[in-house]
């Protein structure tokens, strides 16, 4: 069974925690709406589409093996 600390060794799940607590930020504070425009939502998205596959990319071990 995989344990927590496996789990958090992994920059793919890392980075999907970060994704979450981003967008509960941004979806309970209103100031966050002024930061990114909303005209730049879609290259946001597809920004982190990108860091997503380069983690995937970059990920040789399984997180069981960690």
């Amino acid at each position: 069974m995989k344990t927590i600390r496996q789990y958090l060794k992994s920059r793919t799940i890392n980075f999907s925690l970060l994704l979450g607590v981003a967008g509960a930020v941004q979806a309970n504070f209103e100031q966050i709406h002024a930061l990114i425009p909303a005209k730049y939502y879609g290259l946001a998205l597809m920004v982190i589409g990108v860091v997503v596959a380069a983690l995937r990319v970059v990920t040789t071990t399984a997180v069981k093996d960690k």
